[in-house]
């Protein structure tokens, strides 16, 4: 089976190759145009977000295809905006971050319950149901968790999510 690596050669300062090298038994086979700038080596593409930046980039490659935004936007299924960014981003923050993106320094959303909180939901789900009940129900549970100022609200969403993590 062959290994996918993907090498970019950089010549100038603006212009951008990507060929994809197959590794296999028989040796590599290169497929695309080579450059004689410097190369960086050994990157492995993550998903189909940073292939289609790197094909934005060759398309928009000054001494090769040379296409308008329009035409990349097109050819890509993506807006044009799209384009502009990608191309904004490699003059801004350079070759790797356009392709890789940046990672998240912290998540979109904070965690509604620490691990103390999430601690006591559980303990909470263990103990018998009240009076009348022969179950906990996720809604039952939410309610509960709010009556013992575990949490100041809380919906019984994250409260699945809670007993999920449990197993």
């Amino acid at each position: 089976m062959a290994r996918r690596n993907w090498r970019f050669c950089i010549q100038h300062k603006e212009v951008f190759y990507a060929e994809e090298v197959y590794r296999s038994p028989d040796g590599p086979g290169a497929i695309g145009s080579g450059g004689d700038g410097s190369q960086v080596q050994g990157h492995e593409p993550k998903g189909s977000a940073v292939i289609r930046r790197a094909q934005i980039l060759l398309k928009t490659d000054c001494d090769g295809p040379n296409w308008t935004d329009l035409r990349i936007a097109e050819a890509f299924g993506c807006r044009t905006k799209t384009v502009e960014n990608v191309r904004q981003r490699l003059v801004e923050r350079g070759f790797r971050v356009t392709l890789d993106g940046v990672r998240r320094e912290r998540p979109p959303v904070e965690k509604l319950l620490d691990g103390d909180q999430e601690a006591r939901v559980i303990a909470t789900r263990l103990s018998p149901p009240p009076r009348g009940y022969a179950k906990w129900t996720l809604r039952l549970l939410a309610k509960k968790v709010v009556e013992l100022k575990i949490v100041r609200r809380i919906s019984h969403e994250t409260v699945r999510r809670t007993l999920n993590k449990m197993g």
